[in-house]
């Protein structure tokens, strides 16, 4: 879900936001880990009208006895039209999604 916190990761363009937040969800949950973590919420996004860096602030978090694979960034594609015709993804935030299974 959107958490409006994450961490800046070595090799990434990701820049930290609301570690306070992160600090606790990490605390309590296993945080779910794509091959590529790549920024959800970021300005180059057109229905992006706030003030950002490249953060990676959308998450799935685990807990007891759940894995995930196959994680991953998504909804990045324009697919809207707006009036005048610029085309923007389906909200101001990427997506994630991930195969979620019990051990």
């Amino acid at each position: 879900g959107d958490m409006n916190a994450g961490r800046a990761l070595e090799g990434t363009d990701l820049e930290n936001e609301g570690i306070a937040t992160m600090d606790v969800l990490e605390a309590n949950f296993e945080l779910a880990m794509p091959d590529e973590p790549r920024a959800t919420f970021t300005p180059d996004n057109g229905n992006n009208v706030e003030d950002t860096e490249n953060v990676w602030i959308d998450h799935i978090w685990l807990y007891g006895s759940l894995t995930a694979t196959d994680v991953e960034v998504t909804f990045e594609e324009n697919l809207v039209t707006l009036e005048g015709g610029e085309m923007v993804p389906l909200s101001d935030h990427y997506g994630m999604k991930a195969l979620i299974q019990v051990r």
